[in-house]
């Protein structure tokens, strides 16, 4: 999902260190050139798999209210079976659709395996509306709109990152039809949502508290609209930036530290976390993991971090297997286990963890819990540079 480093120091006195690992990081989205050695990092740079909801970099939004700036031949979309693609590490994929003044439209674009940006843009070329899938490499994300002009309207599908990977989606339209009031609530909705959602991602005190109500208003609409799926997703940001104001405040994130404030916004996203962990969400377990190991909003506890990271890792859930991984090479409230750390490093590699990817790397190069193979983990930090991890590439740099 990127980009807001949460570093172990901020949790000294919480997670016991050893001279071999560290701080806890992000999935950032890069890319890596190759070198003839493999460069050293600081000591203590194993890493927790970490995700606080916020972005790689501030959202685009001189990109995503400008004009469609090149012309690349675009394929008309039309209604039918989803349509399979890989998009490209560079390109773009546009695609036309000829609407009248007042159509409603609904796109669905499925990201199997990519983080996308997809907008919309008028026969103007003027971007009308916009829409990212969630902070995971896979999602559903529909993209609601009323023609507001007639002609040749372009849809463009793009990785969030210039430097990522390929990765497969499928995108698939409804026939356009003549638009209703409950059409363009949905609209407005969706256009309130994407802008607060966006602003959520930013490490900015004065962001989370300003999106926060315009979520809480968006949850509602989605709610008259009987749109559940949408206001349970609107519901998780809600948790999600609450969560994000507690992480703020507890390192001084652009604001003074405080603990008071931390303390009260980690424990007003906590009910909705637990709830849905109850109800099998592996990401809510993750974080539930995540709170009880740093002790935020709850009292610190190894052993219920373990079971809820233990729930989400039978999911198969990556960040949940990385963090297993990393609590059993530390004998955090369990016995040090360096192979049973290996294994959930490599299952999480497996679901395309790339902290786990570069986790596998340091233990490699540095010969821990496995005799030293500097090939091994050359291949390692590459997987991961590939996956986005922005310190791997860093290693692999000359």
């Amino acid at each position: 999902m990127l980009g807001f480093r949460l570093h172990l120091v901020r949790w000294r006195g919480i997670i016991r260190q050893t001279a071999s690992l560290s701080a806890i990081i992000l999935a950032l989205w890069g890319n890596c050139r190759p070198s003839t050695q493999i460069a050293s990092s600081p000591p203590n740079n194993l890493r927790v798999a970490s995700d606080d909801g916020f972005s790689a970099s501030i959202p685009r939004d001189d990109e995503s209210a400008g004009k469609l700036a090149y012309r690349l031949s675009a394929q008309p979309l039309r209604e039918g079976p989803p349509q399979l693609r890989e998009l490209p590490m560079v390109s773009p994929h546009l695609y036309s659709i000829n609407l009248q003044k007042g159509d409603f439209i609904h796109i669905v674009i499925e990201a199997k395996t990519a983080d996308l940006v997809i907008t919309l843009y008028g026969p103007d070329r003027e971007a009308v509306a916009s829409v990212e899938n969630p902070n995971t490499r896979s999602g559903i994300e529909p993209l609601f709109w009323v023609a507001n002009l007639s002609g040749e309207h372009i849809v463009e599908v793009r990785g969030q990152d210039a430097g990522m990977r390929p990765g497969k989606y499928s995108i698939s339209i409804e026939a356009p039809r003549e638009s209703t009031s409950q059409d363009r609530d949905r609209v407005a909705a969706q256009t309130a949502y994407s802008y607060a959602y966006s602003v959520s991602r930013r490490t900015l005190e004065e962001a989370q508290l300003n999106c926060l109500p315009l979520l809480e208003q968006t949850a509602q609409q989605w709610k008259n609209l009987r749109e559940i799926e949408r206001e349970e997703e609107n519901q998780r940001d809600i948790a999600k930036v609450r969560r994000n104001l507690g992480i703020i405040y507890e390192g001084g994130h652009g604001v003074p530290a405080n603990r008071e404030k931390s303390v009260k916004w980690f424990q007003s996203s906590l009910p909705w976390y637990r709830n849905a962990a109850e109800q099998g969400d592996a990401e809510a377990q993750t974080v539930m993991g995540d709170f009880y190991l740093a002790g935020r909003g709850v009292e610190q506890n190894y052993a219920q971090a373990l079971k809820w990271y233990r729930k989400a890792a039978v999911a198969g859930y990556g960040r949940a297997e990385n963090n297993l991984g990393y609590i059993y090479f530390m004998g955090l409230g369990v016995k040090r286990d360096d192979r049973g750390a290996m294994k959930y490093f490599n299952a999480a590699a497996g679901h395309e963890n790339a902290v786990a990817m570069k986790n596998l790397g340091t233990l490699y190069r540095d010969g821990l819990g496995t005799s030293k193979n500097e090939t091994v983990a050359r291949e390692w930090f590459q997987k991961a540079a590939e996956h986005g991890d922005r310190e791997a590439r860093q290693i692999l740099s000359p």
